[in-house]
């Protein structure tokens, strides 16, 4: 019996098989810079980059565009299987939306009102689908205001009835917070994870 052999089987056998179990890199990449749109999408028409800091974690950052006014913010996605190609995932953005002023619906002689800045934090869910370098990602979720209603309508004018009820359901359904149906696509950067 050759002891040195006997040893280095039992030293290197355990390391074969941990690197055979291995799996190799994810099909994600490690930076991303993402294109989102939809009903209440955290950033609205929007951009964010995205930096993956372990193996199912991907913080966030992004601002864009949406009906409420300027958005910003960041938020963080965890992938439940992110060695597939396609994974779901659990999601949370805190996000401040600007101020628009003097806002109407497109009847004439409405009340005008204002949208003021608010905070809104986002609960999301999605699948996220990658080929090579580009990503799809399709998310419902549900963002809660955290500061309150921000919708203010101005006092009417002399003259003047109310806010038509056709304004305060658009002013409502434009809002920030709410239901989000989105989409985002996802382009990589740099090397895989």
């Amino acid at each position: 019996m050759n002891v040195p052999r006997l040893l280095a089987g039992i030293i290197v056998l355990p390391l074969a098989l941990s690197a055979a179990r291995a799996e190799p890199p994810g099909p994600y990449y490690r930076t991303t810079l993402g294109l989102t749109a939809g009903w209440g999408a955290p950033y609205g028409w929007g951009l964010d980059v995205g930096r993956f800091f372990s193996d199912k974690l991907e913080a966030t950052v992004g601002g864009g565009l949406a009906a409420s006014g300027l958005k910003a913010g960041a938020g963080a996605r965890y992938f439940l299987l992110p060695q597939r190609n396609t994974s779901p995932y659990f999601g949370l953005n805190a996000v401040y939306s600007g101020r628009l002023r003097d806002q109407t619906a497109s009847f004439s002689n409405d009340v005008h009102y204002d949208v003021r800045p608010s905070a809104v934090l986002h609960l999301r869910s999605g699948l996220r689908w990658q080929s090579d370098r580009v990503g799809f990602l399709g998310t419902l979720g549900y963002g809660v205001r955290l500061s309150g209603y921000p919708i203010r309508f101005r006092e009417p004018a002399e003259g003047q009835a109310g806010p038509r009820p056709e304004t305060v359901r658009m002013a409502r359904a434009f809002a920030p917070g709410g239901l989000e149906i989105s989409f985002g696509m996802s382009i990589g950067l740099g090397p895989r994870r």
